[in-house]
């Protein structure tokens, strides 16, 4: 039946769909974790100030 091959084609169809969507949303969650470690070593480097002895002092934790 035409309809049978049309379901089985749709369904195939909607589980690579799913792969491929999965497979980016990991390299999203990969990437948004990576861009928040970034952020942190940013504010790290921003809470620091240099002393006058030419050490750094935590401002603010």
């Amino acid at each position: 039946h035409p309809v049978r091959n049309t379901l089985h084609y749709d369904s195939q169809y909607m589980m690579q769909r799913i792969a491929s969507l999965e497979s980016q949303l990991a390299k999203l969650i990969s990437l948004i974790e990576e861009n928040n470690q970034l952020i942190k070593s940013m504010e790290q480097q921003q809470n620091q100030v240099c002393a006058p002895a030419g050490g750094s002092v935590i401002v603010r934790m």
